[in-house]
């Protein structure tokens, strides 16, 4: 059953992202989205867990960036490299730059 949380859009964009990945060679958009990808490999293997990521607003809100797919532990890993980015000094997070 689809999580109640997200709508119908999502769950149709969702459902057309999963015939890519379940077709391969789709990759991780967790970099599009602002947030490194941790995983070894940036493709999306077929059957393996994924989330349906979007663009973190808070790095530039004028940029758009359409909702894609992460990994699943690149977009669960997400909020703690905010709050990591958050606390850090500058120089310390040079890859959002």
């Amino acid at each position: 059953m689809a999580d109640a949380k997200y709508g119908h859009d999502h769950q149709k964009l969702r459902a057309e992202w999963k015939r890519k990945v379940d077709a391969g060679g789709v990759h991780c958009a967790a970099e599009l989205h602002g947030h490194p990808c941790v995983m070894p490999e940036t493709i999306i293997h077929p059957g393996s867990k994924w989330a349906l990521g979007h663009y973190d607003e808070h790095i530039d809100p004028e940029q758009v960036m359409p909702p894609a797919p992460e990994h699943f532990r690149c977009n669960a890993k997400a909020p703690s490299l905010w709050k990591q980015r958050a606390l850090a000094p500058k120089e310390d997070y040079q890859w959002f730059t």
